[in-house]
């Protein structure tokens, strides 16, 4: 038809007679196939190789993932264009809300899902770049110094979890809860309620879960994977990644100190308004 634009959020181009941009957000697969299975595994890499090279315009959703992709696949820099995304408008206007009503709203997503204790919170697919194995065990560590936490996981179960969660330290599977994918007004809750946001990403293209959880005010410690010192620059407890460790000690620093909590809330709130999708 007469399209003059087909843009394709994947990197899988749509048929067009006019001119065609594709938006890659990582480039994970092409380092790590041994982490990805079904579709993505058998056809990705030569399909992305195949659209990089015909689309008009590629799209990232950060510089680190732009820099991947010249070095990955040899695509010449001008021919990439970096668009950070923007936080649901659901996640900002949560961390809006007066005192008494968010307090009130986080004691009914208490009541509906049973969390008597406070817990850290991770979102996102249970697969392997997400690194869950250093996550349970940063938790164990955590525990040693506050035993009532728990740990919420939300998302769907990914490639390779049973094998993680039979493998993590007992104290931390006792302690640790599972929730399905959330709608974002749900989530929204489970983020507010949340001691803080736990990524302990081995690579993330953007980060936007850390985002969403700086949007209703909750502080995030994370991994210095891909392009996440990127995106949330000073507004986070940094750890090493594949390093329980630190990441644990970066967990602590956010509950033992209510200064460096409030500090990362603040600065988390001011980066959140750099990322709306009326920008993108």
């Amino acid at each position: 038809g007469a399209v003059d634009i087909a843009h394709s959020p994947s990197p899988l181009p749509m048929p067009s007679r006019g001119a065609r941009v594709i938006t890659v957000h990582d480039c994970y697969f092409l380092r790590h196939p041994e982490d990805v299975v079904g579709p993505v595994r058998r056809h990705y890499v030569p399909l992305i190789r195949r659209a990089t090279a015909k689309a008009d315009a590629i799209m990232t959703v950060s510089e680190t993932t732009r820099d991947e992709l010249c070095e990955l696949l040899e695509v010449a820099p001008e021919r990439v264009h970096v668009a950070h995304l923007g936080v649901e408008p659901e996640f900002v206007a949560r961390g809006g809300l007066p005192e008494s009503d968010s307090v009130e709203r986080i004691a009914r997503v208490r009541e509906r899902f049973g969390l008597e204790h406070p817990y850290l919170l991770f979102v996102g697919r249970r697969e392997p770049r997400k690194d869950l194995k250093t996550l349970l065990e940063a938790f164990s560590h955590v525990l040693a110094a506050e035993p009532d936490l728990e740990l919420l996981l939300v998302g769907p179960e990914g490639f390779r979890w049973q094998q993680v969660w039979d493998q993590a330290p007992q104290q931390a599977r006792q302690r640790t809860r599972v929730l399905p994918h959330q709608q974002a007004e749900t989530l929204a809750e489970l983020y507010a309620g949340a001691e803080a946001l736990v990524l302990s990403s081995r690579w993330e293209g953007f980060g936007l879960t850390g985002l969403e959880a700086m949007a209703t005010g909750t502080p995030v410690a994370a991994t210095r994977a891909g392009s996440l010192p990127e995106v949330l620059g000073d507004a986070a407890a940094w750890a090493e990644v594949g390093d329980p460790e630190t990441l644990a000690t970066a967990v602590s620093s956010i509950l033992g100190s209510s200064e460096r909590r409030d500090r990362l809330i603040a600065v988390g709130r001011e980066l959140v308004e750099q990322f709306r999708w009326e920008r993108t």
